[in-house]
């Protein structure tokens, strides 16, 4: 149970991540275009 835990709260912090990065570079390629 203790193992799950730990695997679910990586992916948490990541998947924020990604989309937040994602946004932002899709922004700025957009902006420069």
């Amino acid at each position: 149970m203790t193992h799950h835990w730990n695997q679910q709260e990586a992916p948490n912090p990541v998947l924020i991540v990604e989309p937040k990065m994602l946004i932002l570079s899709t922004s700025g390629g957009n902006k420069v275009q």
